[in-house]
């Protein structure tokens, strides 16, 4: 291409582009930015502790729910949970957690978790009223493998970390001054998938068992 062919060329592209932005018109800056409309929240049945239940049992969550007054009965309902499905292993607790303090007489628990590990218990930060969602925080004694590994995933969570909204838990956070962890779970309902001919399959990539532990006490 010679340079006279070059400079017709481009002057062709820049006559081109003038004409596009003369149809555009001209750059309206905007005076002020508005804030996108936020969807109103859905009312929950009943009050939140209600609904959390009612969602945890749902024939979409598949949940079992039990609820205790004291900590010191976690040990002697999950033995009777544990015994009612004939499950004999060792129930494994990760070190550290503030389920170690507990009297685990007559069970055999274990930090290690085997590939085939059938039941773990894990402590629960918070709990979501609106969807039925447990959250948990990752840390150094709160591994998220104790919540996806096991068959039965036993959770223990107090009345008084029950949330209405998801959104609530970003402000209890700030509230609390709890750094954000390496991991947050939201954990809702049992490990489920319907991808082969629509019939919802449990276990498929988690815990086919949820209990959840709803501990009163303050």
């Amino acid at each position: 291409m010679s340079q006279i062919e070059f400079k017709d060329l481009k002057a062709s592209s820049s006559a081109s582009r003038t004409s596009i932005f003369e149809r555009l018109g001209p750059v309206q800056t905007p005076t002020a930015l508005e804030r996108p409309a936020v969807a109103p929240r859905m009312p929950l049945d009943g009050n939140p502790v209600e609904h959390f239940l009612a969602k945890l049992t749902s024939e979409r969550l598949t949940a079992t729910v039990q609820r205790l007054s004291s900590t010191g009965a976690i040990p002697a309902a999950i033995k009777a949970y544990l015994d009612q499905h004939a499950i004999t292993s060792e129930l494994a607790i990760a070190d550290g957690s503030p389920l170690c303090a507990l009297d685990w007489a007559g069970m055999e628990t274990s930090s290690a978790l085997s590939m085939d590990q059938e039941a773990a218990v894990t402590w629960a930060d918070y709990a979501v009223a609106e969807t039925g969602s447990l959250v948990l925080l990752s840390s150094p004694t709160a591994p998220l493998l104790y919540n996806m590994l096991p068959l039965h995933h036993i959770c223990v969570v107090r009345r008084t970390s029950l949330l209405s909204y998801s959104e609530d838990l970003w402000a209890c956070l700030a509230h609390e001054q709890i750094a954000m962890p390496r991991s947050l779970m939201f954990l809702t309902g049992t490990s489920g998938t319907a991808d082969i001919e629509a019939k919802n399959v449990r276990g498929a990539h988690g815990p086919r068992y949820l209990h959840v532990v709803l501990l009163e006490d303050t």
